[in-house]
């Protein structure tokens, strides 16, 4: 899947600027659920 950075769709995100984003990960093998996670400072995201 692939498309453009910018595009006339309202409902897609358009990624005219830097966003800040997190990521979180999980692992399901150390029965880690719910809130049981690992979750990074903010991010800035440029493309």
């Amino acid at each position: 899947f692939k498309r453009t950075l910018v595009n006339s769709d309202n409902a897609d995100i358009q990624f005219r600027y830097p966003i800040v984003m997190a990521i979180a990960v999980w692992n399901g093998g150390n029965r880690e659920r719910n809130g049981q996670k690992g979750i990074s400072n903010w991010i800035l995201l440029r493309l």
